[in-house]
């Protein structure tokens, strides 16, 4: 009995072994690939060695030739894609080049991605691992990181104690341009006194102070929106286009939010020759620019439209930025912009990403309308984000896939996931197999549920062409920008530090570094209206 048994068993052992064999040549000659490794088209010449090959010499060749013009710039200005972090300037690219070209997506660009010096920038308070738009405006603008929510005021005033502001204030490039003879102004398609361009301007303790019924009772501070008009620089600048009026006009009288009877358009017009107030696209495109000094532009009660929802009455940031610029070139002692694309940020606090891209490639739009309106060689042009967002690109989509379309197929659960999502807001983890996740208004699901969507604190990018371009290299704080737009432009400590002040970038010869950046210009402005759609 015994030596059947182990008869049986060394059968079996033989049984067992011939089986796991068997299964093993199976796999050898047919093995499960993962979904994510399958095969799948790619775009025609690109299996070719020498389509990279040319594309990379091509890209040296660029780099080797990226300009430095070493003389003060005569003009500036910052666009701030507010809460255009990397990853949505990634999407958005993809996203631009899907929706006006026919191809694939990826190989694109937005128009300043072409500027020849690029960094990265740290973008936390000095209270916070993660920003808002209030510290971060203020670090960009003012030149000093300050907490979240104040409003150039340094980190010794306290957040929401009016009175602590007083001796903490911090000036922007906008103030110290005005200081100098220059003509100033900002453009926006959020309210004007929303914390991005307030931070230019106003000197709060709380970034919603924006008009006086949010304000606290008995205060002896002044809204954002009366300091916007009757302190400097506000009542300075020769430019403000953007949304919010109805903080600006009483709501008895001029059916607006404020209660304290003032309606701050008229105050405006009162000291001011030469200037006009429009309300809508067609009181924009109509005004003479060459005989208008000052123009207050408030288009909407509120923040203007989303692109995607923006009827003809208001005007797109395209609109915007040539008339502001129309208006502050003439000034022979040069201007100071700034414009930023607030609705990228509003966005994604909502999960839509859609509308979050579509902001961003309109702001890509304005940057490009904005370098054919200048001389590069005497004006600099930055171009970066207050902040990031927790919003992500993942999946293993194919090559060229729908950028708002669906990444792949769970294994956990059979439903489909989107190649675009975010970490927290107030979308649902839930996916359904049948949604339409092109759509303007879908929501990317969230992981966190949450009220709004959150900001992100990863670096952010900071694109620059014109004179001292060139120091924009490396892992920047945040703050420094400003110091870099001061030294550019000899404003403020700058004027100070440069020997060369006395001297405007335009009045001298180009150099032959100067010269290249002339040509290389054409190239920045061509390619990337070749995805401008035509208004």
């Amino acid at each position: 009995m015994a030596l059947n048994s182990q008869i049986y068993f060394a059968l079996w052992l033989t049984a067992i072994v011939l089986v796991l064999n068997t299964v093993r040549c199976d796999f050898a000659a047919n093995p499960q690939v993962p979904r994510e490794y399958e095969s799948v088209p790619v775009p025609e010449g690109e299996d070719d060695p020498e389509f990279w090959r040319q594309s990379g010499q091509n890209s040296i060749s660029r780099l080797l030739s990226a300009p430095v013009v070493d003389a003060p710039a005569k003009n500036v200005i910052v666009f701030v894609g507010d809460g255009m972090g990397i990853s949505t300037v990634t999407a958005s690219r993809i996203y631009r080049t899907q929706k006006f070209t026919e191809l694939p997506g990826e190989e694109g660009s937005l128009s300043f991605e072409s500027f020849p010096y690029t960094a990265l920038v740290k973008t936390y308070a000095v209270d916070r691992q993660v920003t808002d738009s209030a510290a971060s405006a203020t670090a960009l603008f003012c030149g000093a990181k300050t907490k979240m929510a104040m409003l150039a005021l340094s980190a010794k005033a306290n957040t929401s104690e009016c009175d602590s502001a007083a001796g903490n204030e911090l000036h922007s490039f906008i103030k110290k341009a005005q200081d100098r003879g220059m003509a100033t102004g900002l453009v926006t398609t959020t309210r004007v006194t929303h914390a991005t361009p307030a931070a230019l301007y106003a000197h709060s303790a709380h970034r919603d102070w924006e008009m006086d019924t949010k304000m606290p009772k008995r205060t002896r501070c002044k809204d954002i929106a009366r300091q916007l008009v009757e302190d400097e620089p506000g009542r300075n600048m020769n430019v403000i286009l953007g949304g919010g009026l109805a903080y600006f006009k009483d709501k008895q009288r001029g059916g607006g939010k404020r209660s304290d009877g003032l309606d701050l358009v008229e105050l405006w017009k009162k000291d001011k020759k030469n200037r006009k107030f429009v309300g809508s696209r067609e009181e924009l495109l109509a005004i003479d620019t060459n005989k208008t000094d000052y123009l207050l532009g408030l288009f909407s009660g509120d923040h203007m439209s989303y692109e995607d929802y923006r009827q003809d009455k208001q005007p797109a940031l395209l609109d915007m930025v040539v008339t502001a610029i129309e208006i502050l070139r003439k000034r022979g002692n040069g201007f100071a912009l700034m414009v930023e694309g607030g609705r990228i940020d509003h966005g994604h606090h909502e999960n839509r990403a859609a509308l979050a891209l579509r902001e961003t490639s309109e702001f890509s739009d304005a940057v490009a309308a904005a370098l054919e309106l200048v001389d590069i060689r005497e004006t600099l042009v930055l171009v970066t984000a207050d902040h990031s967002h927790s919003f992500t690109m993942n999946g293993y989509p194919a090559r060229g896939n729908p950028i708002l379309g669906v990444a792949g197929v769970s294994e956990k659960d059979g439903l489909p996931y989107t190649t675009l999502s975010y970490a927290n807001g107030p979308s649902t983890t839930k996916r359904k197999a049948d949604a339409n996740t092109e759509a303007v208004d879908y929501q990317q699901v969230s992981t966190v549920p949450l009220r709004l969507e959150t900001h992100a604190g990863e670096d952010v990018a900071l694109y620059a062409v014109g004179p001292m371009a060139h120091m924009v290299h490396g892992v920047l704080e945040q703050h420094t920008v400003a110091h870099l737009v001061d030294y550019a432009t000899c404003l403020g400590d700058g004027a100070r530090l440069r020997s060369r002040c006395q001297e405007q970038g335009a009045s001298a010869a180009p150099t032959v570094a100067e010269s290249s950046l002339a040509r290389i210009v054409i190239v920045l402005v061509s390619l990337p209206l070749s995805l401008v759609v035509l208004r």
